[in-house]
């Protein structure tokens, strides 16, 4: 279940990452348990997939009781959500459609520090792309982490080109214009390009809470 922008703070001990979990949780919601994302990915908590049945035995999934599951258990729940990849990829279901599924999940704090490793881990890729990235408003850096968080690396930099040019000459207006993705809820990419036209007119050095 989601929570607020405190409860993030309370756990992660610090605001600015609390703040890029809390966006990021609008977006990819929040799951426990593991399920298919559009592309047919095993994906569990605020949007982390799971590559391997291997890499899923790493998390702390639990049963609903509280009991640590066994590697036995998180590989073959994995493979049972696994084996729908053909048919979400033909007719996407929820995360909802899966839970019936399952009977392991991740505890609220374990889901909360994922994502922010998960966070950290997109700005380790983005700061090679954008050496100012750490001096960019924060509502500019939920925007490239946002984008990171839906495509991939790849795709933006060079699916994006416009945006990205903009970007790097920190014209937040020409990036605003740019921004527009085909495979997100307009929600979303409004939620972006608010941002972005924030950061233009000088109030993105303070990043935006919903």
């Amino acid at each position: 279940m989601a929570t607020s922008l405190q409860r993030k703070i309370d756990i992660l001990k610090n605001v600015a990452i609390a703040q890029k979990v809390h966006l990021t949780e609008g977006f990819e919601d929040y799951v426990p348990h593991m399920y298919l994302d559009v592309s047919g990915q095993v994906t569990v908590g605020i949007g982390h997939g799971i590559l391997s049945a291997a890499a899923a035995c790493l998390l702390p999934f639990k049963a609903v009781a509280g009991k640590a599951a066994t590697a036995d258990e998180i590989t073959k729940e994995y493979q049972t959500i696994q084996g729908h990849r053909s048919a979400q990829r033909e007719k996407a279901k929820t995360a909802k459609h899966f839970q019936a599924m399952t009977a392991l999940v991740l505890e609220e704090a374990e889901i909360y520090k994922l994502a922010q490793r998960d966070i950290e881990a997109h700005e380790r890729i983005l700061r090679p792309k954008f050496a100012e990235y750490d001096k960019y408003p924060a509502g500019v850096q939920e925007v490239l982490l946002d984008m990171v968080f839906s495509m991939g690396i790849n795709k933006l930099i060079n699916g994006y080109p416009k945006f990205v040019t903009a970007v790097r000459k920190k014209d937040w207006k020409t990036a605003a214009e740019n921004c527009g993705r085909r495979q997100v809820q307009r929600s979303r990419n409004l939620a972006v390009e608010t941002r972005l036209r924030n950061a233009a007119v000088g109030s993105g050095d303070l990043a935006v809470v919903r």
